[in-house]
């Protein structure tokens, strides 16, 4: 079962130099609080239609992600 939410935030920086740390699943548990794990589930780069898994303290099921 997928939710389908969407979270606008404003930060004084480029878009290009937002979506590259959003893309950099590497640095991820820099900004993203209580990450455990984070994993490709498929490969090369990544690009529209990519998706990652990721798990958290809270919760011990993986969350699948997709970049649109």
């Amino acid at each position: 079962m997928s939710i389908p939410f969407e979270v606008k935030r404003n930060f004084p920086v480029s878009k290009e130099e937002a979506y590259s740390s959003l893309v950099d699943l590497d640095a991820a548990n820099h900004w993203m609080q209580g990450l455990v794990g984070i994993e490709r589930m498929n490969e090369g780069p990544l690009r529209e239609g990519s998706q990652w898994g990721k798990r958290g303290r809270c919760s011990a099921k993986r969350l699948r992600n997709i970049l649109r």
